[in-house]
């Protein structure tokens, strides 16, 4: 269990080992923290969450509320860190993929954030939830990411967090679907959008290279990234 002052921290991380369930407590511990204190809250600039098992649910709490606590509390540590500029939320290591929508839903409202890495989440949404979700968004200025790195199902959300990836300069994406065809819209107007405006782009590296389509890549990378004056390099698909 994490224990937490009154002092301002500027980084902080929870790391393995641990679990889920400890996590969701601590981070209910920093959340009371942050409300309660507007210079701790004005301090944080980086977030790293590393969540590695839920071995310690007890029997009079099943998993289920533990996930939906765990979103709820990281949702409410976003809304009330405004100098946040890193967010790191990786459950790679508890073997599967999570569906945090409140999260997902709060980070498309967050613009102070630059540097984002999530893993392994269910971007879940249709395009109609998308077109919802946007119009709840406040008419200001999208995030400006300037690194990502997202191990993601496909959804309607990956559209919305990525219309403004100009400041873009390296982008990961790892995709967890069994496939990917032209026909999956998220993943195509995502890349589409990062082919033609991400003008800053120096890396992009495709993970799980065989479950992308081969054709509507080499499609959106001819009438995209070859019309880029800055070179874009290295490009990577790899298979792992």
């Amino acid at each position: 269990m994490y224990h937490f002052n009154t002092f301002a921290y500027t980084h902080l991380q929870f790391l393995p080992p641990n679990s889920l369930l400890s996590l969701a407590r601590a981070l209910s511990l920093l959340a009371e923290v942050l409300a309660c204190s507007p210079r701790y809250a004005q301090a944080v600039r980086t977030l790293r969450i590393v969540g590695c098992t839920t071995t310690d649910v007890p029997e009079s709490c099943n998993h289920e509320t533990v996930y939906r606590a765990l979103d709820e509390r990281i949702m409410v540590l976003l809304e009330n860190a405004p100098q946040l500029y890193s967010l790191t939320l990786d459950l790679n290591i508890t073997r599967a993929i999570h569906y945090f929508p409140r999260t997902l839903t709060a980070l498309a409202r967050v613009r102070t954030i630059r540097d984002l890495r999530l893993a392994t989440f269910l971007a879940a949404g249709s395009l109609v939830e998308s077109n919802q979700l946007l119009e709840s968004v406040p008419e200001e200025k999208p995030p400006e990411y300037r690194r990502m790195y997202l191990s993601l199902c496909t959804g309607g959300w990956l559209p919305v967090v990525m219309r403004d990836p100009r400041n873009l300069r390296w982008f990961g994406l790892s995709v967890l679907d069994k496939a990917w065809t032209p026909e999956d819209r998220n993943w195509a107007m995502t890349l589409h959008r990062i082919a033609a405006a991400a003008t800053e782009l120096e890396t992009l590296v495709l993970y799980n290279g065989s479950r992308f389509d081969a054709n509507a890549l080499g499609q959106i990378f001819q009438f995209g990234l070859v019309r880029v004056p800055v070179a874009v390099s290295p490009i990577s698909v790899a298979d792992h």
